[in-house]
Order: C-alpha cells, then sequence, then structure tokens
C-alpha cells in the first residue's frame, strides 16, 4: 500500500514537471493596447548603382564587360570616378566614359563625335605630340574599321607618328575651338604647347595621349602606311604647297581599337 502511494506522488510530480515545462515553451499571449502606433520609419530607397542606370540602349553600345564593370567601379568610388593619376600628374577617366564599337562609329560618324577638325595625338608620357587635323578620313578597309590621318613630314608629330605604333584622334566640343586651334599654329619644337593651349593631357589605359576635354577619342593601330610624294599626279593647286617647302604627307591608315564617347 505505501508503495502504490509512493508511485502516485512521484506520478503527480512528473505530470506537473510536464505542464511547467509545455507552459515555458509556449510563446506568450498576444497584447493589444490602445495607445497609437508609432509612425513607420522613413523608407530608405539605396541609391542607384551605376550598371543598373545605364539605359538598355547604352548597354548593347558597350563592347567589352570588363571595361563596363570598371566604369562602373569607377563611378562609385567615393573618392573620384578617375583613374590613379600618371606620373605627370595626368589622369585617366576613360573608364567613365561610354565606349561604342567601332563599326558603329563609322557608321554614324555624327554619333561617334567625328568633326571636321579633330587632333592628333602620338607617343607615350614622357614624350608625345598632337597636332590639329583636317585631313582624314574614315570607312571599312580590309574588313576593319579604319580611320586613316594625313601628316607633312614637316610635322613635329610626324617623328612620333613614324616611331609608335599607335595614335589617338580627339574631337571636341565647340567651347574648346580655340585651344584646338593653338595646337595646330604653334609646335612643339619650339616648347611645351599643350599647357598654353588650356587643354589637359590623358593617357588611355593602354598608355596612349588623348585629351580630357575631348567629347570622343578614337584610339588606333597602325595597319599600313605610304609616302604621297609623287606630285606629277597632283592637281596644280595641291602641287604648289609642296613647292613651299612643306614636306610630303604620309598616309597612316589605323585600326580603330576603340572609341570612347562621353
Amino acid at each position: 500500500m505505501r508503495k502504490d502511494a509512493l508511485l502516485n506522488v512521484l506520478l503527480a510530480v512528473a505530470l506537473v514537471l510536464l505542464s511547467l515545462k509545455l507552459v515555458w515553451r509556449s510563446p506568450e499571449p498576444a497584447t493589444f493596447t490602445t495607445a497609437p502606433a508609432p509612425a513607420p520609419a522613413p523608407e530608405v530607397v539605396p541609391a542607384a548603382s551605376p550598371v543598373s542606370a545605364v539605359s538598355p540602349e547604352e548597354r548593347e553600345e558597350v563592347v567589352s564587360a570588363a571595361d563596363f564593370a570598371l566604369a562602373a567601379l569607377g563611378a562609385a568610388s567615393p573618392v573620384s570616378a578617375e583613374a590613379p593619376a600618371a606620373k605627370d600628374g595626368a589622369v585617366r577617366p576613360l573608364t567613365a566614359w561610354k565606349q561604342i564599337k567601332p563599326r558603329a562609329a563609322i557608321l554614324d560618324p555624327a554619333e561617334a563625335g567625328i568633326r571636321d577638325t579633330m587632333v592628333l595625338a602620338a607617343g607615350r608620357e614622357g614624350t608625345f605630340n598632337a597636332m590639329t587635323i583636317g585631313w582624314w578620313g574614315t570607312g571599312i578597309l580590309w574588313r576593319r574599321p579604319v580611320l586613316s590621318v594625313y601628316v607633312s613630314s614637316s610635322r613635329y608629330t610626324w617623328e612620333f607618328m613614324e616611331a609608335n605604333e599607335y595614335f589617338t584622334v580627339c574631337s571636341f566640343p565647340d567651347a574648346c575651338h580655340e585651344g584646338v586651334m593653338y595646337l595646330g599654329h604653334h609646335s612643339g619644337r619650339d616648347g611645351d604647347k599643350i599647357g598654353p593651349s588650356g587643354l589637359t593631357i590623358g593617357f588611355t589605359p593602354s598608355g596612349n595621349p588623348y585629351f580630357l576635354e575631348a567629347d570622343a577619342v578614337f584610339e588606333c593601330r597602325r595597319l599600313y602606311q605610304t609616302v604621297l610624294d609623287d606630285h606629277a599626279q597632283l592637281p596644280e593647286d595641291a602641287a604648289q604647297m609642296y613647292r613651299t617647302g612643306t614636306g610630303p604627307h604620309t598616309l597612316y591608315v589605323g585600326e580603330i581599337l576603340h572609341v570612347w564617347r562621353r
């Protein structure tokens, strides 16, 4: 009898402990209050990323996914969208520009920023020159998009075109007209003409010179060159030009590798 009573007591204790355990695990009942609900916190809208801010049309024109990613990273930088400064203090911000297909630039020169007067540049950091050009042409040659320029051997830039495989051609907005003309009326042989022109030199990721104020930059690799020295085939007014001491022009045909557009 005493044994049965003890078992009953133990059973009762076990039931009490089980009840306490279930109560401890159950969630607290919901409570309601008549106090006004606090004002909702202002919604924070994250800033659009540089990639998502680009229109579908611009994405179609981007020819290098790697360059587009670099552009997005540069634009998102809290310090600057420009690349690190070069040794001479110039900067390379082309990663923040739109890159378009060279063939598209050939088919739509106006959209690509091609103008009647542009600036040709050749060389590398520390040794380069630039000149204003009005003689140039674009097209398709050997199944490649090409840009051709004509440089007299009397021009200082001719030496850099002969010594370098790559060159750039830049077009400028009308606000830069005086600076562009200054580059054509002064020679780099006589000293620095970039500073007095009011224009700022920069270098492409490949290290070729261009101008930060430009609104379009064409980077080219020389495919072919020839000297136009058979003056007997020229019209008389053109042949007269060379009798004044102007050296023969060299035709440089460059394959368009990159086109950057603001």
